[in-house]
């Protein structure tokens, strides 16, 4: 089973949407302009380190975004589209990648900075059969210590809120990579970042946390006769079943449930 971080925040959310989501794939996977704005957003800043081209100015990464965000509109169904004014995400976008290169391009180009690698892959096997993968927008080397960045197009997360980059720093060296003390996540619409550094229990506590996931999702599979009954990941109704994107199946499973109760 492949496991990403956005998977188990799903799981520890509501068990429910997981197993509907991750195991039944019932989730309808589209496009929206969320999505598309955030992956053209990452994919600019992505070829602008890697170019590597003294040169390259906010014109360039405009450009770069433009192409790709219509690329990716292209793919959000028309009920959507229709409604979309591209002109006020066009100067979101200006926004953003103006405040990215005069805050860290720049000391890419003077050397500051020491680009690694963007959108670095990784795949490790936490228990026999389950894999937890994702990439890490940003590695780069600052005052000769190995750092990893994550870049945000959304909401500023609570300062005590770094799981993810947590587990990802952990998992650096079980890559290849360098140990990871130091890590930063950068809200880019709202030009503000929360650094943080790791000491050696934080990262193993993030992975003592990883196995006892995969190991608690792999008993409630293992030890259920039909594992994909609708007892084995039960719902945790509250706020966030309004955006959740398999909440009509859901709420079927629940109804279909208590009747089969008041039955009985």
């Amino acid at each position: 089973m492949k496991l990403s971080y956005s998977k188990l925040k799903d799981y520890h959310l509501c068990p429910r949407s997981f197993e509907l989501k991750h195991i039944r794939n019932l989730e309808e996977k589209t496009e929206n302009i969320y999505s598309a704005f955030g992956s053209a957003i990452h994919f600019a800043i992505e070829e602008a380190i890697n170019k590597k081209d003294p040169n390259i100015n906010i014109a360039d990464m405009i450009r770069i975004f433009r192409d790709d965000f219509s690329k990716r509109v292209e793919k959000i169904p028309l009920r959507e589209r229709q409604f979309i004014l591209l002109t006020e995400w066009h100067i979101k976008a200006e926004e953003i990648l103006t405040y990215f290169y005069n805050q860290y391009f720049i000391f890419i180009r003077n050397g500051k900075i020491t680009p690694i690698e963007t959108e670095k892959y990784f795949s490790i096997e936490v228990i026999p059969g389950f894999f937890f993968n994702g990439f890490i927008d940003f590695v780069y080397k600052e005052d000769e210590k190995l750092k990893i960045l994550d870049w945000k197009t959304g909401k500023v997360q609570p300062k005590n809120d770094h799981a993810q980059l947590d587990i990802y720093a952990a998992i650096c060296t079980k890559i290849g990579l360098e140990e990871v003390l130091e890590a930063k996540y950068v809200f880019l619409k709202h030009k503000k970042e929360n650094a943080f550094t790791l000491n050696l229990e934080e990262k193993n506590n993030k992975l003592k946390y990883l196995k006892e996931t995969c190991l608690e999702i792999k008993q409630k599979l293992d030890e259920n006769e039909h594992p994909l009954n609708d007892e084995c990941f039960l719902e945790n109704y509250g706020n966030h079943c309004r955006y959740c994107k398999v909440n009509k199946i859901c709420e079927l499973i629940m109804n279909r449930n208590s009747n089969t109760i008041e039955k009985s």
